[in-house]
């Protein structure tokens, strides 16, 4: 045998070799009493070492850990309320609370009086508490005001179409579809649907987020899904597709019965589409702006005589020169520079009236990652097909030129504002 073959056959052998390993029994406790576990946790508690007690004890194992090793507590006096078995309890490390009891069945927790379970049975429990009488109740169809079906249809866009059971209204990331402008008036739809009993809490909820609404009290990650039915004593709510697709067709046949209402909510969006961009202006900037009931009442002045198109330009003008002013002496700080927004926007607008030829060569556009709302789309892409809305036109100029004769039937509303325009 050549040198070259006796160290490969040399290398082989030793590869062959097996490494032992240590055989630990399945229960490292098993040849122990109860007592002496106990006396083990004792004595552990008492700051004996890990080390000295595995050995004195003579525990085979490869473990560190007491905790890992000893049974935990049970309690057979405690039955789940949702599965009826029995509840064991963690033992406590040192200088650490106990933890709560849990079923051994479910993983329900016993909770303390501070704490709460998010286990399957108390997440429902939970959500029937939320919904009230809307768990027993269904909102008949006929009962539901115009105002309440087209926030409902509204929010009901906002559906996944693979699910027809649940819903979210929860804007996650800035380019999804959102309800309304304003997270105050989101907040103010959903409630109006919510205390009616038209939605309610899904049980397809996460636990994670019926922990939010417990610690915040908001509902903003729920899922949610219709609670109508067609007919008075019914007991079968429609589903979302079903839902969609009788209010599509209610407002297709009923379009002379929606002015008055869809003139309210045209007013109050667009004065959350305003807010929504005069806040997102003012946050790229060093500004410090507070003056929210102040800055409403004046863009609330400014609808009947412009377009929101105009508004947005007069609000970009008073927050530059807001910005531009926080460098002077005679303001105090960022605060009292944000607190001239208002004013300054009543400025632009009336220089835009001696000197409108200055802005008419500029048209403003609604920011791309700020886009237009369900509310919107429903009012204005769907029942008066005109996406845009009055977006360039003073909204009592669009309602009389484009959105009666829409909602009357003797021109679209597309036509009728390319007539006007």
């Amino acid at each position: 045998m050549s040198s070259t073959e006796s160290e490969v056959d040399g290398t082989e052998k030793l590869e062959s070799k097996t490494v032992p390993t240590l055989q630990f029994p399945a229960d490292p406790l098993n040849h122990l009493s109860a007592a002496q576990i106990e006396e083990i946790y004792l004595r552990y508690l008492d700051g004996e070492k890990t080390s000295d007690l595995i050995k004195e004890f003579e525990i085979k194992t490869n473990l560190n850990s007491l905790l890992k090793l000893l049974p935990h507590i049970e309690h057979k006096d405690l039955i789940c309320p949702y599965c009826e078995a029995t509840a064991t309890q963690r033992r406590a490390a040192k200088n650490s609370p106990a933890p709560q009891p849990a079923c051994t069945g479910c993983k329900h927790v016993y909770a303390s009086r501070d704490d709460y379970c998010s286990c399957a049975g108390c997440s429902h429990a939970y959500i029937r508490e939320l919904n009230g009488v809307g768990m027993h109740r269904r909102v008949p169809y006929a009962e539901l005001t115009i105002r309440e079906k087209i926030i409902l249809l509204s929010a009901l866009t906002l559906a996944n179409e693979w699910d027809t059971t649940s819903f979210s209204v929860a804007q996650i990331q800035w380019w999804d579809p959102k309800l309304a402008p304003t997270r105050e008036y989101h907040d103010q739809c959903i409630n109006e649907l919510f205390q009616r009993g038209i939605v309610i809490v899904s049980d397809d909820t996460h636990p994670q987020h019926l922990d939010f609404h417990r610690k915040y009290q908001r509902l903003d990650y729920v899922s949610w899904k219709p609670n109508v039915s067609l007919e008075k004593d019914s007991t079968q709510p429609l589903d979302i597709a079903q839902m969609q697709l009788v209010l599509c067709e209610d407002f297709r046949n009923k379009k002379e019965d929606l002015a008055s209402v869809m003139i309210e909510m045209m007013y109050e969006i667009a004065i959350e589409e305003l807010m929504e961009h005069l806040l997102d202006k003012v946050s790229k900037t060093r500004l410090v702006f507070k003056a929210l009931p102040s800055a409403r009442a004046t863009l609330r002045s400014l609808l009947p005589s412009k377009s929101i198109s105009d508004i947005f330009g007069f609000i970009w003008k008073a927050v530059k020169q807001a910005e531009d002013a926080l460098g002077s002496k005679t303001l105090k700080g960022a605060p009292h520079a944000g607190n001239l927004i208002p004013s300054k926007i009543t400025q632009a607008a009336d220089y835009f009236e001696s000197c409108p030829s200055t802005y008419k060569h500029k048209d403003y556009f609604r920011m791309k990652h700020l886009g237009i709302c369900q509310l919107s789309k429903v009012i204005y892409g769907l029942i008066l097909d005109d996406h845009d809305g009055a977006f360039k036109m003073p909204l009592p100029r669009y309602i009389d030129e484009v959105m009666r004769p829409a909602l009357e039937g003797i021109v679209s509303a597309k036509a009728a504002k390319a007539l006007r325009w």
